[in-house]
């Protein structure tokens, strides 16, 4: 069984804005805003829905910029593929509107991340997202996602991601 989510980043001139989850898998670990996507929605428009309800901040679907596809493997859960999207532009200040979700949004250096409190595999792929590439591909975690076992990254275009 594969499960289809998104995960959106707020960006501002050499920042990223990310906040701790509270529940599930990279519980007490900083991440971006998403979730799953509900049954017929369009992912644009799943992430746009998601980033309002975890954050408070409005951002058009059309105007999310897509910058990742990538599918993780635990064994212990059904698959997750995470289609990934850089927010540049929005409306109203982020917040814990969800607390026992998402914990209150934090701005970070993108030079300077947290890497200890982010999950194990996000060193690999979040930066290559923050320098401006594009990626897909496959990450692998042990059955309680505290092990990064593997991973598969390649670089693609925007065209690609979108096809």
């Amino acid at each position: 069984m594969l499960l289809i989510a998104t995960d959106c980043y707020l960006r501002r001139a050499g920042q990223i804005c990310l906040a701790l989850k509270q529940m599930k898998i990279g519980a007490g670990r900083y991440n971006g805003y998403g979730g799953k996507i509900d049954e017929k929605e369009k992912i644009r428009d799943a992430a746009a829905r998601e980033l309002l309800e975890e954050s408070g901040v409005r951002a058009s679907s059309e105007r999310l910029q897509r910058v990742g596809d990538i599918t993780f493997h635990q064994a212990s859960v059904p698959e997750w593929r995470v289609h990934f999207f850089m927010v540049w532009d929005w409306k109203d200040e982020p917040r814990a509107v969800e607390p026992e979700k998402m914990g209150p949004p934090e701005w970070f250096d993108i030079n300077h991340l947290p890497f200890s409190k982010l999950m194990p595999a996000d060193v690999h792929y979040l930066p290559r997202l923050l320098a401006g590439e594009c990626l897909r591909g496959k990450i692998f975690y042990n059955a309680d996602a505290t092990v990064l076992e593997g991973y598969e990254l390649e670089t693609v275009t925007s065209e690609q991601l979108e096809s």
